[in-house]
């Protein structure tokens, strides 16, 4: 019995493939939804990524789908391409591309942070309800089902994934996911239970964290100067990941589809105050910028970041450590695990065979099972201890599309970090909630209505 299923039987849970954005293949052509009896009429297919025109890896001689590339031109008559721009002006040069007429078989790869929002306000996407049915999504694994309904606009869905008929017992725990790390060593020392614990027991709460934090801030050598701290410093892009925990949304759609902003209400109020009050009253925050750095030293209790920092925190820290969700705030009632972003594939509006090209797609990165089975092990086994290895499965298995900003498009710097800068003004200052919301709320919602002319 492979890794990952006795893992699965032994917490019985049921798990889902998180495929990552970038595309990596998992190898073999068995299962899928749509099958290869398709003929593009030997058009050229562009596969549109802010890779630009590399060849993925996985595609070249040696990779895990080596000749894979070829033989899906035999299958669905083409000839594939890789084209794209860098993250910066993707969105730009898609919409180029749009305009000129260029992308009747383009294949475009989007994410919230980046392609996506630009050409869907300005109509250049592809709704897929059109073109696949319901059951096409409900096939689809969790996660690529909760990000099409995440990214819809106006009740339609315009992003899809190749993770279709996905085993049940196969999991993949995104890198993506943010996580809280703790000093375990140190947390023991000073005589506290161990956190897992209370999570464990569902009592992983702000409350349980807040008497963490400020019982680990102290002077250890008595020299009036605090050496050890509770948390590191979680401002900026961390503070909307714990607002996001806590049910906050940096922007929100009405009946109608009209963006608004959304940092205006109490999931996002209380955790904005209760950041400023551990920064600026309690002061139980590390003060350096460098959270990691900071962690890797072994005077500060816990760390907020994402999952891709695991494995360099195992292979360098000098004391035990492990990983918990965020803590559980008073506007929601599960643990929640944002992601750092979200994404998969659209079709620019104005392709020619819509579903040829979503079935290319799932041909090109759909993986056999036994090799899914097999890449499930490999990320599996980058985990410590089976504790830390829950907490992963049970981000998987629980999320349900919380994304740490959905408006964190890099094509839109000033309004990314507009959003931002509302969080670290609530944190940073002494000013009132409903002053900083003020101010903040008309620059925010014009970014949004000028992108949506609405």
């Amino acid at each position: 019995m492979s890794r990952s299923r006795r893992v699965l039987a032994g917490i019985g849970c049921f798990v889902f493939l998180a495929l990552l954005l970038s595309g990596v293949s998992l190898a073999g052509k068995t299962g899928g939804y749509f099958g290869t009896d398709y003929d593009l009429g030997g058009a050229t297919v562009t596969i549109v990524t802010w890779d630009g025109s590399s060849i993925p890896s996985q595609f070249l001689e040696g990779g895990s789908a080596a000749g894979w590339i070829q033989e899906a031109e035999k299958l669905f008559n083409c000839k594939i391409v890789f084209d794209g721009a860098d993250y910066t002006n993707y969105a730009e040069w898609c919409l180029t591309r749009y305009m000129a007429g260029d992308s009747v078989n383009d294949i475009w790869q989007v994410s919230n942070r980046i392609g996506y929002f630009g050409p869907l306000a300005k109509g250049a996407l592809l709704p897929l309800d059109e073109v696949v049915g319901e059951g096409y999504f409900d096939r689809l694994s969790q996660e690529a089902r909760f990000t099409a309904d995440l990214l819809s606009y106006k009740g339609r869905r315009y992003v899809f994934s190749p993770s279709t008929d996905i085993p049940e017992d196969i999991v993949v725990p995104n890198q993506l996911t943010t996580v809280m790390y703790y000093n375990k060593t140190l947390i023991l020392n000073e005589g506290l239970q161990d956190p897992y614990e209370l999570y464990k027991a569902g009592e992983w709460t702000w409350a349980e964290f807040d008497r963490y934090v400020k019982r680990l801030t102290r002077d250890t050598n008595a020299d009036g100067e605090v050496d050890q701290y509770g948390m590191t410093l979680t401002l900026d892009w961390l503070a909307v990941k714990f607002a996001r925990a806590n049910g906050a949304v940096d922007v929100k759609f009405d009946e109608n589809g009209r963006a608004a902003f959304g940092f205006d209400d109490d999931a996002a109020k209380n955790a904005a105050e209760q950041l400023g009050r551990w920064h600026l009253i309690d002061k139980v925050m590390h003060p350096s910028w460098d959270q990691t750095g900071a962690f890797m030293g072994g005077n500060v209790g816990f760390l907020l970041y994402p999952l891709w920092h695991y494995q360099s925190i195992a292979n360098n820290a000098a004391f035990q450590f492990g990983i918990l969700p965020i803590p559980m705030g008073p506007n929601v009632d599960r643990y929640v695990y944002p992601l750092q972003s979200v994404g998969g594939w659209a079709l620019p509006a104005n392709v020619k065979n819509p579903e040829a090209l979503m079935a290319l797609l799932e041909y090109l990165y759909r993986g056999d099972d036994e090799t899914m089975y097999e890449d499930a092990d490999a990320a599996l086994s980058m985990y410590a201890s089976r504790q830390d290895m829950e907490v992963a499965l049970e981000s998987a298995l629980t999320w349900e599309g919380e994304v740490e900003g959905l408006f964190s498009d890099e094509g839109y710097p000033e309004l990314r970090d507009a959003i931002r800068r509302t969080m670290d003004d609530l944190c940073w200052s002494s000013k009132a909630f409903s002053e900083v919301v003020n101010a903040r709320k008309p620059v925010i919602q014009g970014y949004l209505d000028d992108l949506f002319n609405q």
